[in-house]
């Protein structure tokens, strides 16, 4: 069989575009592969306000944000990675076909293109190897409750978690309909274990990573049970859980770790540690030509506030310069820099030209001046009238590496359930009364910032704390209605009598928690050691003539 000369020269032509043209991956630099099983890891459900039931629940401001990186996204788009080629190289992209995944260019532009890739992976920051170590104190002895060791890409956040979950009956739901009604139980699953959220964010032209944590550990305690003293529902679960958390975002050097310790709901102490390794990529520069990858350039460094105490009117914390929240490659030439944002959530930067070398080193200096490392220390003692606290008895404490300018929280607290009220569901010849749960929680929280002279002095501190106490719960058994007799009644023309009907009292019990709150609101000045003291009289919390007495220090 013979092929038409049409169909003959059209194979040659192809062929021969075939021969000119190479493909090369870039998949790494475009579509780095997600961790999808490491997205799902169990999650301890949150401590916050009752009512707010979601999963997982933002028990912090800050936490939101960092679940929203679960999933990596790419360093560069295709089109910023064939724009960056034709930049080194000079070359025209007219020609070129990028994908996520592969770069399509003239066989003989090859060498200088993979050139010009190579040079882009040195600017990436190499994968950083984080360990997480989270322990329960007594006194010398270290209980560990989580250990973890795992390769992560920076700008990403990692989930690490040991988690059971438990049924609790919980609730009843009730329905009612002419002459019947029925309670329908309703259970719930709640966490218990210990699990780490951290974001790990390079830090450009610093040795060292920015991790934004959220740490939590939530301890079951007992199995009492809540007696509703209605014959028609069973005894519902008291639920109890003891929950120690924090959030904070901390500076560790390579190949060295930081410490984190504070004071649980029970008096226990809770200490996490983290430390990252990574193997330095020596820095290739062009004099007209810098690229700057870092997570740490697309979003400021988050801030982290209890949920629970935070005022509406309260002042936030200044944010840094705009400098620094740069989120995708962008154009200058000069001295001018463009900043702007995408949905990639990778922070890259290019600066073009003569001045590039200059700019990017102002940035390096501003990030200097912005993210400094401070130990904070405040430990609170009840304390009687005018003593000191070598006298007295230490309550909470709170040990933590912070950044300047930057909130961190600390909470120990427990939660359970309790009888706050019912109501009462009617219908012709038929009434149930529905119990309303609800979450109480009580124990400490303390959140605080160092605020510094933006030279990387600490000058004061700013703290926002809680103290609750259950005192009591105070249950009463009352009537919710009265006794009724409903007789006979015809119906319709046939003369059919209902049947007589007769509804008991019903007698429930409400539970009334009796609590004891003292908040802290205040700026402390630091004297020329870092060092600060705060009395607070507390005669609800502590009784009369008994104090809180705030110990602070903060060093550098």
């Amino acid at each position: 069989m013979r092929c038409p000369t049409s169909i003959l020269l059209a194979i040659a032509l192809a062929s021969h575009a075939v021969a000119q043209n190479a493909f090369i991956p870039i998949g790494d630099l475009a579509a780095p592969p997600l961790n999808l099983a490491d997205q799902h890891a169990p999650w301890i459900e949150h401590l916050g306000k009752a009512g707010r039931r979601e999963e997982p629940r933002g028990a912090f401001t800050g936490e939101t944000a960092l679940l929203e990186f679960g999933r990596s996204a790419a360093w560069f788009s295709p089109d910023e990675v064939e724009s960056l080629v034709c930049e080194i190289t000079r070359m025209s992209g007219n020609d070129m076909d990028t994908s996520a995944r592969t770069m399509m260019l003239p066989s003989a532009r090859l060498a200088a293109a993979e050139e010009a890739l190579a040079w882009l992976r040195q600017q990436i920051p190499p994968r950083v190897v984080l360990t997480i170590v989270l322990e329960q104190l007594d006194g010398n002895n270290a209980k560990t409750l989580l250990r973890s060791e795992r390769t992560v890409r920076p700008g990403a956040t990692t989930k690490v978690s040991d988690v059971i979950e438990r049924g609790i009956l919980r609730d009843y739901d009730v329905e009612i309909a002419q002459g019947a009604a029925t309670a329908n139980p309703v259970v719930q699953n709640i966490g218990i274990g210990a699990c780490v959220m951290v974001r790990t964010r390079v830090m450009p032209g610093r040795d060292s990573v920015i991790l934004e944590t959220v740490a939590r550990v939530a301890e079951a305690k007992g199995n009492n049970k809540i007696e509703l003293e209605h014959d028609g529902f069973g005894d519902i679960d008291r639920a109890r859980r003891e929950i120690d958390e924090c959030g904070i975002a901390f500076e560790v050097p390579r190949g060295e770790s930081t410490q984190q310790e504070w004071t649980g709901s029970t008096g226990q102490r809770l200490r996490l540690t983290c430390s990252a390794n990574w193997t330095p990529r020596p820095p290739r520069s062009r004099n007209d030509l810098v690229v700057r990858c870092g997570s740490r350039l697309d979003r400021p460094i988050h801030s982290f506030r209890n949920i629970i105490g935070i005022d509406p009117e309260s002042v936030w914390p200044k944010q840094e310069p705009t400098l620094l929240q740069m989120a995708r490659i962008e154009r200058s030439r000069g001295d001018q820099v463009d900043i702007g944002n995408d949905a990639s959530g990778s922070g890259k930067l290019v600066l073009l030209g003569s001045a590039a070398a200059a700019t990017d080193r102002q940035m390096v200096d501003a990030l200097q001046t912005a993210l400094v490392p401070f130990e904070a220390s405040i430990r609170v003692f009840e304390v009687a009238t005018g003593e000191g606290p070598e006298q007295s008895n230490e309550i909470a404490r709170v040990s933590a590496s912070v950044l300047g300018d930057r909130w961190v929280s600390f909470a120990g607290r427990a939660e359970q359930l309790y009888i706050r009220d019912w109501d009462a569901e009617v219908a012709q010849s038929a009434r149930v009364p529905d119990p309303k749960i609800d979450v109480l929680s009580f124990g400490h929280r303390f959140d605080l910032q160092v605020v510094s002279d933006g030279r990387g002095k600490p000058t004061e501190v700013a703290i926002d704390a809680a103290f609750e106490r259950l005192l009591e719960i105070e249950r009463i058994e009352t009537e919710l209605n009265t006794s009724m007799r409903s007789g006979g009644v015809p119906s319709g023309d046939s003369g059919t009598v209902s049947p007589t009907v007769v509804l008991t009292q019903d007698v429930v019990a409400i539970e009334r928690p009796v609590l004891s709150r003292h908040q802290v609101r205040s700026v402390l000045t630091l004297q020329a050691d870092g060092s600060a003291q705060l009395r607070r009289a507390a005669p609800r919390l502590l009784g009369q003539g008994r104090e809180l007495l705030f110990v602070v220090s903060v060093t550098k």
